[in-house]
């Protein structure tokens, strides 16, 4: 498949896969992040619709345009057709698994020739993740961001070891260089958990997201505290407000 850059208008080749590669590369584009202004623009055919996120990208050009090409149906670019990049449905059964971007794509359609990919976004799944640890009220932010912290170190590991492997035994082999170069680009990993460290960052995730709502306070009333004065040595009382 062949897509259109919406930042240079350089035509890209395989997909999601080498328009990735291309924003990270030449663009320095982070994929896990929001992309404030234009956003996302799909370059599919004539269709230019805007996603705030590439893994809404990913799943509408899967959804609305590898799996009609694979079933000979035509895309739908209306305006019925906003694009929110929610998941319209599975794909076909599946034969296989590869790694790209940090995600799996479950691929081989028993029907046909064509790959059908079935996208986790491992960005998504890690603010799910969050969403279950801030609803738990024994998780302190201490805990949550240890956790946090060693999934980090699992993942780019894995991935960094399951890479080298690949490529080595590729480059053993003496595979085509031009193949060697197209599965580097699969191999691709962006840290996923970028941009979720801090509190106020968890909470904007899981708000765009999760549909989280943000506490709100309510103020109750006033009360006196008994507070220490640091100069006189004496407890003295302090209007203080009582919120819930």
């Amino acid at each position: 498949m062949e897509l259109t850059c919406f930042m240079c208008s350089s035509q890209i080749q395989n997909g999601c896969d080498g328009l990735g590669w291309h924003l990270r590369r030449v663009h320095a584009v982070s994929l896990t992040e929001e992309l404030n202004g234009t956003g996302f623009i799909c370059g599919y055919g004539d269709c230019r619709l805007p996603f705030d996120f590439f893994f809404n990208l990913r799943r509408h050009i899967r959804d609305e345009h590898t799996t009609a090409a694979a079933s000979g149906q035509p895309s739908n670019n209306d305006a019925s057709n906003l694009g929110d990049g929610m998941d319209h449905g599975d794909p076909a059964p599946f034969m296989g698994v590869h790694v790209n971007n940090g995600e799996e794509h479950l691929i081989g359609h028993p029907n046909n020739n064509e790959n059908v990919k079935m996208e986790v976004d491992l960005h998504s799944e890690i603010i799910k993740m969050i969403r279950q640890f801030h609803a738990n009220p024994a998780m302190t932010g201490a805990i949550i961001s240890s956790i946090l912290d060693s999934h980090e170190k699992l993942l780019m590991t894995s991935n960094r070891i399951l890479r080298n492997r690949i490529l080595t035994e590729l480059r053993r082999n003496t595979v085509d260089n031009a193949v060697i170069t197209n599965i580097e680009q699969l191999l691709e990993f962006d840290n996923p958990v970028t941009g979720l460290k801090s509190y106020d960052q968890q909470i904007n995730a899981m708000v765009k997201n999760c549909g989280y709502i943000k506490p709100i306070e309510f103020l109750l009333g006033d009360r006196f505290d008994m507070v220490l004065n640091r100069k006189t040595q004496r407890f003295e009382p302090k209007l203080v407000n009582e919120t819930a």
